[in-house]
């Protein structure tokens, strides 16, 4: 079930701020921190109400699912050095974890794209590291808290 849960958090809508941190505020997914990494673009679409967000930078948001904080953030480092050489849906390595190099919207809108990492683990466990720069720490936490998305 929280397999299920985490993946369709990552998956199905595509890697959405606001989803994520939906589920960070009812308890299922903790927000671990930010960590720098590679540069990164991509956009995505709220279903339903047409609007798109963009993210453009490099600092990257690391959410845990069933997983402490502390690992889900010393495992970013290394996750990030292997997506900025990896193709898009490439497998990333992190041992008894399966991780991939997310497939998202260019900036644009228009082809593909990455801003995303996600990892599942054993017993349901999940990591997803997302970057959604230029959002601070503060305004991610906020929509967990309000429910509002920033912009």
């Amino acid at each position: 079930m929280r397999i299920a849960l985490a993946l369709t958090l990552t998956v199905a809508v595509g890697g959405l701020l606001a989803t994520q941190v939906f589920a960070a505020a009812e308890g299922k997914t903790k927000i671990c921190g930010q960590k720098k990494g590679p540069f990164a673009s991509w956009s995505a679409t709220i279903p339903g109400l047409n609007k798109t967000y963009r993210f453009k930078g490099s600092t990257w948001t690391v959410f845990a699912t069933d997983v402490k904080c502390s690992f889900a953030m010393a495992s970013a480092p290394g996750l990030l050095r292997q997506w900025s050489k990896a193709k898009i849906s490439a497998r990333l390595t992190l041992k008894g974890w399966l991780c991939t190099k997310e497939k998202g919207r260019g900036y644009s809108g228009k082809g593909t794209s990455s801003g995303s990492i996600g990892c599942a683990g054993p017993k349901g466990a999940f990591i997803a590291i997302y970057m959604y720069a230029p959002y601070t720490l503060a305004q991610i936490k906020q929509v967990a808290a309000t429910g509002t998305l920033p912009g």
